[in-house]
């Protein structure tokens, strides 16, 4: 009898024993690569408002040659944030040294976003990630972007280490103005006026045009104008309205010249060559 009560007793506590282990079983991380890679190497220029080409399609070199800084946002599959780091641009092959990501096995989301800045310094953030289940690109066009890449991508962690191949796309156009009249003498600011903030949200396609923001325009020696980058929805397409205003040193309005339905395109360079002065927008 005692023989057999310290048989059950032997099993039961070899029973625990293996429960114990199965519950802090874990899989191990694997090794996830990013390589990243660009859809849209060229603005290309057919927009009906006139402006040149930027040029044929062609293999990029290096994704430096875009943006000096790489934004990098990691999510679960519940959206929660689970890394944000900023890269640098190097001397590497592709411009940017990515470190691999130690992920366990399961559903992930990855967000990269590269974009390039006419002035240097800090501005606001474009995109806003701390949480993945309402992500939104927006930017309220203080600065110029000269240039933006941007990929959303789910991808899945499995049982061995894997390379996930990520796009980045131009989630708009890019809008330029040339005021190409001389300046009159009583003239000391022009600014001019878009109807958005603009905001591009990758999931819904929703577009939302928010207020006016109004921006000043550089008169340089070579030239008076503005460019930023404006997004489009699903229909790869988006129509903006533009108003151009000259000022003298008292504030007061000297010209003020309205352009409507601009039609931005993705990936294009839509060029306005403007008479601010005298005469109407060049077609």
């Amino acid at each position: 009898m005692k023989k057999i009560l310290l048989s059950a007793i032997s099993l039961c506590l070899i029973l625990s024993s293996c429960k114990r282990d199965d519950t802090n079983l874990s899989p191990d991380p694997r090794e996830v690569k990013y390589n990243v890679t660009l859809a849209d190497p060229n603005f290309i220029d057919q927009s009906p408002l006139g402006g040149s080409s930027a040029g044929g399609p062609s293999s990029p070199a290096k994704l430096s040659t875009y943006f000096p800084i790489l934004e990098y946002y990691l999510y679960s599959s519940t959206g929660q944030r689970l890394a944000q780091q900023n890269f640098n641009a190097d001397s590497s092959v592709t411009g940017f040294t990515i470190p691999a990501a130690q992920l366990k096995p399961g559903t992930y989301t990855v967000v990269f976003l590269g974009r390039k800045e006419k002035s240097t310094g800090t501005s606001s953030a474009i995109y806003s990630g701390d949480n993945q289940n309402e992500p939104y690109l927006s930017h309220s066009l203080e600065r110029e972007v000269t240039d933006l890449f941007y990929s959303s991508q789910q991808f899945e962690v499995k049982s061995a280490d894997a390379p996930v191949d990520i796009v980045l796309k131009r989630p708009g156009g890019k809008l330029k103005v040339n005021i190409q009249d001389e300046w009159p003498q009583n003239v000391v600011r022009i600014s001019i006026a878009i109807n958005g903030f603009t905001v591009f949200y990758p999931k819904s396609d929703k577009l939302d045009q928010r207020k006016d923001i109004y921006l000043p325009v550089t008169k340089t020696s070579v030239e008076c104008s503005y460019e930023n980058f404006v997004f489009t929805n699903s229909s790869d397409i988006t129509r903006v309205n533009a108003t151009l205003i000259a000022y003298d040193k008292e504030g007061l309005v000297v010209a003020k010249k309205p352009i409507s339905d601009i039609k931005v395109e993705r990936n294009k360079l839509t060029t306005l060559n403007v008479l601010l002065f005298d005469g109407p927008v060049a077609l």
